[in-house]
């Protein structure tokens, strides 16, 4: 179940565009079996703290939403 997302859009596209974002956040808990959800429309990487989580590839529809897991809270600081 997903509490919170933020999409990340650039506002200008070009094609064969790679971009690196970046995002700091903080949780008031911290729970061991803490689950991040990315959904993309590009291939992308996912690093937290420095360490890498997972890659995947475009799999998502405009009807269809598509979300790969991955348990990070082993990560979390």
């Amino acid at each position: 179940m997903i509490r919170k997302a933020t999409p990340i859009w650039l506002a200008e596209t070009k094609i064969n565009q790679y971009i690196e974002a970046k995002e700091t956040f903080c949780l008031k808990d911290i729970s061991k079996n803490a689950i991040l959800q990315v959904c993309a429309d590009a291939e992308y990487v996912v690093y937290l703290n420095g360490s890498f989580v997972g890659s995947g590839q475009y799999r998502t529809l405009p009807n269809r939403k598509v979300y790969d897991e991955y348990e990070v809270g082993r990560l979390l600081q």
